[in-house]
């Protein structure tokens, strides 16, 4: 039973060390994606809606 015990908590502490990685990292790289996402709003061209006359 106790290799299942040593397994658990190496994989544990291997979740958690990644997730505190990705707290420390993840939000320097989503300034990008809000910048890129701004950009191709700004780019899009406006659709303008068409009157239907014949109805």
């Amino acid at each position: 039973m106790l290799p299942i015990e040593i397994f658990g908590w190496f994989l544990c502490a291997l979740l958690a060390v990644s997730f505190i990685v990705s707290l420390i990292f993840l939000p320097k790289n989503s300034e990008l994606d809000t910048k890129s996402d701004n950009t191709f709003q700004e780019n899009k061209p406006i659709r303008r809606k068409v009157k239907n006359d014949h109805l």
